[in-house]
């Protein structure tokens, strides 16, 4: 929940979940990439394709 600071509720965008997944999934197999985050790209992108 995004509340306004008039302490309302407010509308936030954000990139679909499927997005954010495929996103992760790239990450996590950049060659580059920190070994611990990479492990925590792939879980974060696995944990949203398979619910």
């Amino acid at each position: 929940m995004v509340v306004a600071t008039s302490g309302d509720m407010a509308l936030m965008r954000t990139v679909h979940p499927l997005d954010f997944a495929r996103i992760k999934l790239a990450l996590s197999q950049q060659a580059g990439r920190d070994a611990n985050k990479r492990g925590k790209d792939a879980l974060q992108a696995t944990g949203i394709v398979w619910r």
